[in-house]
């Protein structure tokens, strides 16, 4: 399961928070085309029939952030 933390205060004219993203550190795997095999020219002239795209997510993510508004 991949969840996000966020904590923060606000005031009228600014925001500041820290933020988790990927609290777990998990590692999911994505594939390109809902699983389905790629087939292309390229891929024959390597000696490949078909290749797979595989994705992972982005990592574990710390952070702080600050916003501050001016004019109406």
């Amino acid at each position: 399961m991949i969840g996000d933390l966020r904590f923060g205060i606000s005031a009228d004219d600014w925001e500041a928070s820290i933020f988790v993203n990927n609290l777990t550190d998990e590692r999911a795997q994505f594939t390109h085309n809902d699983g389905q095999w790629e087939y292309g020219a390229a891929n024959v002239a390597e000696g490949r029939e078909h290749t797979q795209r595989i994705f992972t997510n982005r990592p574990l993510e710390v952070g702080v952030r600050f916003m501050k508004r001016w004019g109406d």
